[in-house]
């Protein structure tokens, strides 16, 4: 990797220099500096963060290494570091490009280099022993659903799109959608969804509720990182044939399962700015663009599906009103769902998003303690060119005075009758 002088921390390492560290602690700080330069190489969303936050964050990054130095020794230096750099990232970078770190056994196994479906790249070299830290990846083992008008309102909430679902879940939905197969009004609550996969909700509830595909034009940047670059490269080859057996519960239809393979074409890369003339992007943000080197473009589709959970098409696949309540909190999946349910022309009531909806995630093993950081290398944007991270999704309706969104939605229907 190309050595890049970063000056505001080698000042803090002159400040710093009368400070006496172990061996360990010296490690970690080697680590915390190679991460650094994974960040400035690769993350694509530098200006952007710095700009919608107003900061620099190269200065806060210096800022967080002195930090990083004065608290060890408070306790297990390893948990100092890990709860630092995980804490620390998400002040600076506000979960904008999925930017974090997780624990050594994060990808649950020791060789990553079988890890499937994303791009993984291991710097591991003499990595010293770290006790096992307790991370709970979480599973998307619940969901709300409530008859809210006998025969006419129905309502879903979901705070997770992760897959795969577990049997309750499935067994939850299939059952509840069978039961509002033929309502008048849907609404699919998402306001504390984080995200997961955008073909659950999809599947779910797009698919079976357009009469015509939708397809969208959408585009990615990248940096000129040597990693970056090959993330590119690993997800234009993958024909996203993860969508299987294991990922859809087998009570799913084959149609549904493979419905969405190749669903997102990335066309080959091209020089950023050359990219950007080709399909006048005017919403591109220059400063932005003079951070990338190459970008290509995505076309995603959703076809109309005529069944689900194998309930035949009814009223609710094609005439059924629905509501989606968002708010800060819709991230990630959560925000790109957002996007397709007002292609979908479904309707969007509450605040709008909360953005981070990333793209070509990617995970680095640190040389020595192995800690995972985890970073979205595409910087992906709308039809115009507008960042995904940086235009959130707004609502037809925002919530009225004194008002929640749900009660907004309500009200609605009350007042027009429908």
């Amino acid at each position: 990797m190309k050595k890049i002088m970063l000056i505001g921390v080698l000042i803090l390492l002159a400040a710093c220099g009368n400070v006496q560290l172990t061996e360990e602690q010296e490690i970690f700080l080697a680590d915390f500096d190679f991460m650094v330069e994974l960040i400035q190489e690769n993350y694509p969303f530098m200006s952007l963060v710095d700009r919608r936050f107003a900061q620099n964050s190269m200065d806060e990054l210096a800022n967080l290494r002195e930090s990083l130095i004065r608290a060890f020794g408070q306790e297990e230096d390893y948990l100092v570091f890990y709860e630092h750099m995980r804490q620390g990232l998400r002040a600076i970078f506000h979960d904008v490009g999925h930017l974090t770190l997780f624990p050594p056994d994060f990808l649950g196994v020791d060789d990553p280099s079988g890890v499937e479906f994303v791009f993984v790249h291991d710097f591991r070299e003499q990595p010293i022993e770290i006790p096992e830290l307790t991370f709970e990846f979480p599973i998307n083992d619940s969901v709300h659903t409530e008859i809210i008008e006998e025969g006419r309102i129905a309502l879903v909430e979901m705070d997770s799109f992760l897959l795969p679902l577990t049997s309750a879940v499935n067994s939850q939905l299939r059952m509840f959608l069978a039961q509002i197969n033929n309502y008048e009004h849907i609404i699919i609550d998402i306001r504390n969804n984080s995200g997961g996969r955008v073909e659950l909700p999809a599947i779910l509830f797009i698919a079976p509720n357009i009469r015509e595909p939708i397809v969208l034009d959408e585009f990615a940047f990248i940096t000129a990182g040597e990693l970056a670059i090959h993330a590119e490269e690993f997800y234009r080859f993958d024909d996203f044939s993860m969508f299987n057996d294991e990922i859809f519960p087998p009570s799913m239809t084959l149609e549904m399962r493979s419905g969405f393979r190749n669903t997102n074409r990335l066309f080959n890369a091209v020089p950023a700015r050359q990219l950007v003339e080709t399909y006048n992007l005017t919403g591109m943000n220059e400063q932005d663009l003079e951070n990338f080197e190459y970008g290509f473009r995505i076309l995603t589709q959703i076809q109309p599906m005529s069944s689900i959970f194998g309930i035949a098409p009814g009223p609710f696949m094609n005439n059924a009103n629905i509501w989606v309540l968002t708010g800060s909190d819709s991230t990630s999946a959560a925000d790109a769902f957002a996007h397709l349910a007002r292609e979908a022309g479904f309707t969007l009531v509450g605040e709008p998003t909360g953005g981070v909806v990333g793209c070509g995630r990617a995970y680095f093993l640190l040389p020595r303690t192995g800690f995972v950081l985890q970073m979205d290398t595409f910087y992906t944007t709308d039809g115009v060119g507008r960042a995904f991270e940086e235009f959130t999704v707004e609502p037809h309706y925002f919530s009225r005075a004194g008002m929640d969104a749900l009660e907004t939605v309500l009200a609605i229907i009350a007042e027009r009758g429908f």
